[in-house]
């Protein structure tokens, strides 16, 4: 992660899009250990 130097909106588009990607990333793996007990 790099200094905050970019425009807020920008910034903040990407923290979303960071989001999405880390909220995915969850599900799978909880899809995945939803087979296990």
């Amino acid at each position: 992660m790099q200094t905050i130097t970019i425009a807020p909106p920008k910034r903040s588009w990407f923290s979303l899009l960071s989001w999405a990607v880390v909220l995915a990333v969850l599900v799978v793996s909880w899809q995945g250990a939803e087979m296990a007990p």
